[in-house]
């Protein structure tokens, strides 16, 4: 086992073997490879990081009115406890012209009722 660990540390190598030539080009193509995709990696990551900026963006102005129309509903609201408030003192004063106006209504239909009895029990001379 020793032996070849040692024939092997021994080994020359040759300037001019075609496999290391072979290998030097297989070293450089990749490295051509790596470099490409670096610089796709970072493009994408440009983009990304516009991509996020932009939705930073858009966030803020959707929180900004989000808040715009929470203070509009908070407004909205008051106004409509405000104008609850008044319909319902108007609705207890107007009770008693309601009640006033059904016993019109009532008294008249009476009246209509007897002035039919009058007529048919007392019959027009002749």
């Amino acid at each position: 086992m020793r032996e070849s660990n040692s024939t092997f540390r021994q080994r020359k190598y040759a300037p001019d073997d075609p496999d290391e030539k072979d290998v030097e080009r297989l070293v450089a193509h990749h490295r051509q490879v790596q470099d490409e995709l670096t610089d796709d990696l970072v493009r994408m990551a440009q983009a990304l990081k516009g991509n996020s900026l932009a939705f930073k963006d858009i966030l803020t102005q959707d929180e900004k009115a989000l808040q715009e129309a929470q203070e509009v509903m908070g407004t909205n609201q008051n106004r409509l406890q405000q104008q609850g408030g008044r319909l319902g003192t108007y609705t207890r004063k107007s009770w008693g012209t309601t009640w006033m106006t059904w016993l019109m209504v009532l008294l008249v239909c009476l009246v209509f009722i007897l002035m039919y009895l009058v007529i048919r029990l007392f019959p027009k001379r002749a």
